[in-house]
């Protein structure tokens, strides 16, 4: 099967299932009470693998994130992620989730066929890398804070961090998969609470258009 064209930023199909993900959630809004944001200091850029390890089952390993969105409110935090991992005969499986949401739970059916899963899980970060990146974000306990895991089909990977603690304006910093700061750069953050784990966005490059 011929995988199409993997975009410069999170695959398409990543992005689709995150909307899906924060939509689904919000439409909660719709036959019942929102649920709560999740408690500061419980799930946030340092805790965020662990739980992510735990949602692929004890038989996995070799687990990968494909794609990281998380959404910051004063330390506050939501995340939506597609991983990869190996099963204990060796297949390559994969799903996405929602932070707080489905703590706990197995991930959602990924939306990639089996020969697109396969070449996701060759591009996606480790946990291990994944949580030295993280551990050196900065000032997650902003008034308004983004993460944005993007992993392009060439070229490197990146992650980026935003946080806003005055107003909308923003300071984002740019890691490789070092972990080493690559670029300090200025943006505006959009707050659109409804959308869950999607509710931070970057005004130069809006996770949904």
């Amino acid at each position: 099967m011929k995988l199409n064209p993997r975009p410069s930023q999170a695959p398409r199909g990543l992005r689709a299932s995150w909307a899906l993900s924060v939509i689904a959630g919000a439409s909660l809004l719709l036959v019942g009470p929102h649920p709560p944001r999740p408690e500061a200091q419980t799930l946030g850029p340092s805790s965020v693998t662990t739980f992510l390890r735990s949602l692929a089952g004890s038989d996995a390993h070799d687990i990968r994130v494909n794609g990281l969105y998380g959404s910051g409110h004063r330390g506050a935090w939501q995340f939506t992620a597609h991983l990869t991992w190996h099963t204990a005969n060796g297949d390559v499986a994969g799903g996405t989730t929602t932070l707080p949401q489905l703590a706990g739970q197995p991930p959602l059916d990924t939306v990639f066929s089996a020969d697109r899963l396969s070449a996701e899980e060759q591009l996606g970060w480790p946990l291990s890398t994944l949580d030295a990146a993280l551990d050196k974000v900065s000032h997650p306990d902003a008034t308004l804070a983004v993460i944005d895991l993007e992993i392009p089909l060439h070229g490197p990977a990146r992650l980026i961090a935003c946080s806003a603690n005055h107003g909308t304006h923003a300071t984002c910093e740019t890691r490789d998969r070092s972990g080493r700061r690559r670029k300090v750069t200025t943006d505006e953050l959009l707050d659109q609470p409804w959308l869950d784990a999607a509710s931070v966005q970057r005004l130069s490059a809006p996770l949904l258009p």
